[in-house]
């Protein structure tokens, strides 16, 4: 990784009520006809575009289906529309052949729909693991950014083995393969504690101050850092009594909107800074 300081922004464009998180669960049609997942999209556009900074934005694949308005529209910003899947199904619950299936309809999808060519995939709660990281390399698509290179976390993640800045992945998640031709992006921790903190339900549970701490942090003294958030994040409309635990929605809306200007701000304040998408980073080495 160069030593310029580099940050990727990266949104899962995905609804509140795919999480297994939420213990009363309805069907998605109860929910879905109070959906904001277009204005909240597009108050995360509205502040990358304040900010001067472009993302990656990895779909749930029903959503562009629904509002392709939003797909055009980054497009238009020089955005990256890239895959975070059909629905949010953690990939233990997936057979290797449906997951190959998936990874074909979607880029096809995708392709004759918007002209987009998919290079890169996100799995739902970083549920990557070895069988499915050996089909999306042999799918076409050029990366993954799946890994969160983290002391683990009992019930979710963390490959603290992992390197912390990109690498050309082997056949582990945890292992590099210099002469390999796929990418991945690990997700930023605390570079010397290994602690998650950059986004999603860290970024609103443990504050702003702890996010803007590894976010400089990363960029000094790895070059790199990995942003993600969700549009539902920025809801104001989230429900209650529908099982959803505190840490899930402690802070959304007004708080989240409003933080995340602030820790754009915070990054544009580091001497030197680039901020492209994960696809335009690849090109990039590819041309060097």
């Amino acid at each position: 990784m160069e030593r310029a300081p580099r940050l990727f922004l990266s949104v899962d464009v995905e609804e509140w009520f795919t999480s297994t998180k939420v213990a009363a669960f309805k069907n998605d049609r109860d929910f879905r006809k109070d959906s904001d997942i277009f204005e909240t999209t597009t108050a995360i556009l509205d502040s990358f575009k304040r900010a001067g900074m472009v993302g990656s934005f990895f779909f749930i694949r029903e959503i562009a289906e629904r509002h392709p308005e939003l797909v055009e529209r980054m497009k238009s910003e020089g955005h990256e529309i890239a895959l975070h899947g059909e629905n949010h199904e953690h990939l233990s619950r997936v057979t290797d052949d449906d997951f190959k299936a998936m990874l074909a309809r979607s880029q096809e999808f995708f392709g004759k729909r918007f002209g987009v060519k998919l290079a890169g995939y996100r799995a739902p709660y970083f549920s990557m693991n070895d069988d499915k990281l050996a089909v999306l390399k042999a799918s076409g698509l050029s990366y993954d950014t799946s890994v969160v290179p983290c002391l683990p976390i009992p019930g979710w993640y963390g490959s603290w083995r992992a390197p912390l800045t990109p690498y050309r992945i082997g056949n582990e998640l945890d292992s590099s393969d210099p002469k390999g031709e796929f990418l991945e992006f690990p997700m930023s921790v605390h570079p010397t504690l290994r602690i998650p903190g950059l986004g999603g339900y860290y970024f609103r549970n443990l504050g702003l101050g702890w996010s803007t701490h590894i976010l400089r942090s990363c960029l000094a003294k790895l070059g790199y850092c990995m942003f993600y958030i969700h549009p539902w994040e920025l809801s104001d409309k989230l429900p209650k009594d529908v099982g959803m635990p505190f840490y899930m929605s402690r802070r959304a809306g007004s708080w989240t909107r409003e933080a995340l200007d602030r820790l754009l701000a915070a990054a544009k304040e580091v001497e030197g800074l680039k901020t492209t998408t994960l696809s335009a980073y690849l090109r990039e080495q590819a041309a060097r």
